[in-house]
């Protein structure tokens, strides 16, 4: 039997691919689509119909091979075992997100509104895994995939144990605010927030690692 991420990777796939499909001959070839927005919210790239409806799908599709290569390997095998929590919400969590920012730039595709329509619901659906992911990081043990993974936290279980606290803790705190924000209307605040955070968590996880390792 396939593992929940494995499902949920290949479905998203197809999910995307199928509705990539469906809306190509519906769109304006000569269409330019809102693909990316900055941290203001704003919409700062657009691409052609081709670029637009194919590139997420082709991407997920990529990440899957990957994964199911990584699954199938002895090392993939044991951390999936031992850390199932935190396999689930690394690996599922990444493919929600990505379908949900198929799902909108598909909405842009449609109505062109010229803004960044879907941008919210991306930013709830980002903020939920966060905290997802961040629920899970305590629980994991040292392994090559998921987690805080340097040359001090692999080498050391206390370090390990530390650096992942911290980053779950801080995950979850930065995914309640950002989605605080979005719920109240502010979206573009919202992701200077998201992106802060997790660049803080990052930095300080490692710093913990680092300074809590054996001399």
């Amino acid at each position: 039997m396939k593992h929940p991420a494995e499902t949920s990777a290949v479905a998203g796939t197809l999910a995307a691919g199928l509705a990539s499909i469906f809306l190509y001959g519906r769109i304006d070839p000569a269409a330019r689509i809102a693909m990316h927005w900055n941290i203001h919210g704003e919409p700062d790239r657009y691409a052609g119909r081709l670029e637009a409806l194919g590139l997420l799908p082709a991407l997920m599709l990529l990440l899957t091979l990957v994964l199911l290569a990584i699954s199938r390997s002895n090392m993939g095998r044991r951390t999936r075992q031992e850390n199932p929590s935190a396999w689930l919400a690394g690996w599922a969590g990444g493919f929600v997100v990505l379908l949900s920012a198929h799902l909108v730039i598909l909405w842009n595709a449609v109505s062109l509104p010229g803004d960044s329509a879907g941008l919210s619901a991306v930013l709830a659906v980002v903020s939920l895994v966060t905290i997802w992911i961040g629920n899970a990081l305590p629980k994991t043990r040292p392994n090559p995939f998921v987690g805080i993974r340097t040359a001090s936290t692999l080498a050391d279980r206390g370090a390990w144990g530390a650096s992942n606290r911290f980053a779950g803790w801080s995950f979850v705190l930065t995914g309640l605010a950002t989605l605080g924000l979005v719920v109240s209307g502010h979206p573009a605040f919202a992701i200077q927030v998201l992106v802060a955070g997790l660049l803080v968590s990052a930095f300080v996880s490692i710093l913990i690692g680092w300074l809590t390792r054996p001399r």
